[in-house]
């Protein structure tokens, strides 16, 4: 191994206090061996050990950065086996010399001695010269072997007894990381031999890739996975909406007993005042209201009429009037129940009337700055009848002010349908509506960036993280704090859509690359080239693609994001577009590529739904690998949401009793990392994370209200094509981006019965998190034979069964960091 010099060991301190006590010996004894002219003296003070070195001074190296860990007690043999210990007639001593002093802490001196290595005091003796610098060495040397011989044995031991308790239970080898402080050779259960050199060429790249979603208006739009006494009244409030709106009964009521005439003439009158619409525009809409839509059931011939939805006569005021957003930042809310309207009471159809009436007539608003302000009446759009052919040309006409028309209706029926339901469920559906705007529109970008700049995890762990459906609000934000200021820089694609709120991102780890290039625009030109004059499925701000020189092996990566199209029929095309730029260069370079691909398990659809196997059969075509490997069959779904009834397009709503049959649950394999497996492969599973911790449960709808977006996170480990394989242990360890490690076989698991899935699982999996932690706080003083051996925050355990408060589900992840025990 490669001794450090004094400074790095001396930065190393907090490791190696925790650490086995025996490599601190051998780090020292190594020092002696490595050091024959230098001479440097170990002295023994009553406080601390110190090491004093001459020159020729060592060639410094980076210090190891500590992680938050956790402290796992194993009790220590009684004795030091003799083979290890070191005569008391040879101590490791050399004579002390002037120069600079490096001090390291006085449990050093106690490791030494555990190793059985001396550490003389200032006063100790050469032995009376008896032993030569020489001996010393050798003797040092021979330490290191014996050390190391008696570790191997250890692991044997463990690993043979490992397998006997696999072969009793019938569960596969479960395996447990736990680093040796320094560096020391690690010995892992895998044959040392398969372990890669730490070299440029085989180093790990980590890589991460979220669809983040835009903030979403509509807080009530998707079935939200919710907790607590809050978590119950949500559920109880959207199940009594969903039995008012499949068997409504005698509340199926017309529409004209919950909009009246006066109502409506006195929005025409408005409409006509701001010249949006003509007498003649108002008549004709007032004799539509009149003999159709006024005499229509609310929930069976309005919010259920597919028509509605087609001409767009109730999303399209919808979408430009949800939530304004204005030049200063803030946003501006329609009363509505599907948005997080703040302006006033809602509770009656009478208290909601003249809120939603001043909306739209009573404050100009400033849109953009500079320009003129205006109401939000003002800024309806007509509806083009070429775009949507199923809305009449009479109707396409008038569309302004009979859209209008509808979107009052459509409005007053949700207010109507939620406070019957929230009577019936005795909830405070207003306040529950608060707390889940606060979680998931409010607070949504800052919850994004707090998530990605998570220590350890995220926060500086990765490479490159690829995101989609970004606003530009979040980019600047990303750039104001922690995440794009020192941990990321920020990459969008220079021909983005301000408006659209749905761009795509690359965040390079700041240090880890050179100046990025932008090739957006020569990706958007192959695939123009390729669309052959027919318009292009990727809209502004879908595609982003760079160009940047990685620092550690000098190769230029081309680094892509893009998100798909809704149905997926955008990405094949997207995926070709970009292997045809890659070709066009001169030197082939490796590709990295995040994406929402948008694909789907079903087949019976193709060309209306992207296939996930014709997707998986395309990449394979070119050369490519996806982070989840080339057997669609074996894919997992990154996507699990469902719409609920408090939405305009209720041909889509989803029963809270179907979210696991309902045809229209997105549940679908959506998220990918793409790669040329001539360039790259992967060192260890990918992960998928739901949660915001690093970790995926199954079962559990998201977004949640910790977890912002409906997309989960995959993060994959990757190494150099031609790097020697790593093990599946060795490249789990490295997955979790420790330094070197060695690997403990755990010697106790039980298996726990899940409703037809078991799987081993370490003995503190499964208790509460109040036991777990009272269990680690009331641990017993360590005597003194004990040593301390460090654990990863996150362990090996790829995918460990773990009760929660919703169930039992299995958690795929890389360990629970509430670690209290280990057998």
């Amino acid at each position: 191994f490669e001794p450090p010099p004094p400074s790095s060991l001396k930065e190393q301190q907090p490791s190696m206090v925790r650490a086995r006590r025996w490599s601190v010996g051998l780090v020292l004894g190594a020092l002696a061996a490595a050091r024959p002219e230098g001479k440097p003296r170990l002295r023994r003070n009553l406080a601390d050990v110190e090491l004093v070195a001459e020159e020729p001074p060592v060639e410094e190296v980076a210090p190891v950065v500590e992680e938050p860990v956790a402290e796992v007690l194993v009790e220590e043999p009684a004795e030091v086996p003799a083979e290890v210990a070191v005569e008391e007639a040879a101590p490791v001593v050399v004579e002390e010399s002037p120069a600079e002093e490096e001090v390291l802490p006085a449990a050093v001196e106690e490791a030494a001695e555990d190793a059985g290595v001396a550490v003389a005091s200032e006063e100790t003796p050469l032995d009376g010269g008896a032993s030569s610098y020489e001996t010393l060495a050798a003797e040092a040397e021979a330490l290191v072997e014996k050390l190391k011989a008696a570790l191997a044995e250890e692991t044997q031991l463990l690993s043979a007894l490992n397998e006997k308790l696999a072969a009793l239970t019938g569960a596969p080898v479960v395996e447990v990381a736990t680093e040796v402080a320094g560096p020391v050779a690690a010995t892992p259960v895998v044959d040392a031999a398969a372990l890669p050199e730490p070299t440029a060429e085989n180093r790990l790249l980590r890589a991460a890739t979220w669809n983040m979603a835009a903030i979403n208006n509509n807080p009530f739009e998707y079935w939200v996975t919710y907790e607590g006494d809050e978590g119950a009244d949500y559920l109880k409030l959207m199940d009594q909406v969903s039995t008012f709106l499949s068997e409504p009964g005698a509340g199926d009521v017309l529409a004209s007993e919950v909009v009246t005439d006066a109502m409506v003439d006195e929005l025409l009158q408005g409409m006509v005042e701001l010249g949006l619409a003509t007498p003649q525009d108002v008549d004709a809409v007032k004799a539509q209201w009149t003999t159709d839509l006024s005499q229509r059931h609310i929930v069976a011939e309005v919010l259920k009429d597919p028509t509605l939805g087609s001409k767009r006569l109730i999303s399209m005021p919808d979408r430009v009037t949800n939530t304004i957003q204005l030049a200063d930042g803030s946003a501006w809310n329609r009363p509505s129940v599907i948005n997080c309207y703040r302006g006033g009471d809602l509770a009656t159809l009478e208290a909601w009337w003249p809120q939603w009436e001043g909306f739209f007539f009573d404050t100009p608003l400033e849109v953009d700055a500079g320009e003129p302000k205006k109401v939000p009446a003002a800024m309806l759009t007509p509806i083009s009848k070429a775009k949507y052919p199923e809305i009449t040309d009479d109707e396409a006409a008038m569309s302004i002010p009979l859209s209008f028309v509808a979107l009052a209706a459509f409005d007053a029926i949700l207010v109507n349908v939620v406070n019957t339901a929230a009577a019936k469920a005795a909830v405070d559906w207003q306040g529950l509506r608060a707390t889940m705007c606060a979680a998931l529109n409010d607070r949504k970008n800052d919850r994004t960036a707090e998530i990605l700049e998570t220590p350890e995890l995220y926060g500086g762990a990765m490479d490159v993280i690829f995101l989609q459906e970004s606003s530009i609000t979040f980019k600047e934000l990303a750039e104001s704090r922690t995440l794009g200021r020192d941990l990321y820089d920020v990459y969008a694609p220079s021909s983005l859509d301000p408006n659209r709120d749905q761009n795509s991102l690359i965040l390079l780890k700041r240090g880890a690359w050179g100046p990025a290039t932008d090739v957006t625009d020569k990706v958007r030109g192959v695939l123009a080239d390729r669309m052959d004059g027919a318009p292009s499925p990727a809209g502004l701000g879908d595609i982003c693609a760079y160009e940047a020189q990685r620092t550690l092996d000098g190769k230029t990566y081309i680094l892509a994001s893009f998100h798909g199209d809704t149905n997926g029929l955008a990405t094949i095309p997207v995926v070709d577009a970009v292997h045809k730029y890659r070709k066009q260069q001169d030197d082939p370079r490796p590709l990295l590529f995040g994406l929402d691909a948008n694909t789907h398990f079903s087949d019976a659809t193709p060309t209306k739904l992207a296939y996930v196997g014709d997707f998986a059969a395309l990449v394979a075509s070119k050369g490519m690998q996806t982070c989840y490997g080339l057997d669609s069959s074996k894919y997992e779904y990154t996507t699990f949401n469902a719409r609920t009834y408090l939405q305009p397009q209720l041909n889509k709503a989803v029963k809270a009793a179907d979210k696991f049959t309902d045809v229209m649950v997105d549940r679908n394999p959506k998220d990918f990392i793409l790669f040329y497996a001539d360039d790259l492969k992967l060192a260890a599973p990918t992960l998928k994370d739901n949660t915001g911790d690093g970790t995926f449960e199954v079962d559990v709808m998201f977004p949640t209200l910790v977890f912002p977006s409906d997309h989960a996170i995959s993060r994959a480990v990757l190494v150099d094509a031609g790097a020697a394989d790593l093990g599946v242990a060795a490249a789990a360890a490295a997955a979790e981006g420790w330094p070197m490690r060695m690997l403990v076989v755990t010697a106790h698991a039980e298996v726990v019965g899940t409703g037809g899935c078991e799987a081993p699982r370490p003995a503190w999996e499964g208790r509460g998190d109040d036991d777990a932690d009272e269990s680690h706080r009331n641990a017993p003083t360590p005597p003194p034979l004990q040593r301390r051996l460090r654990t990863s925050r996150r362990g090996l355990d790829p995918g460990v069964v773990s009760p929660t408060r919703s169930g039992v589900h299995r958690r795929q992840h890389a360990g629970d960091h509430r670690v209290s025990e280990a057998r």
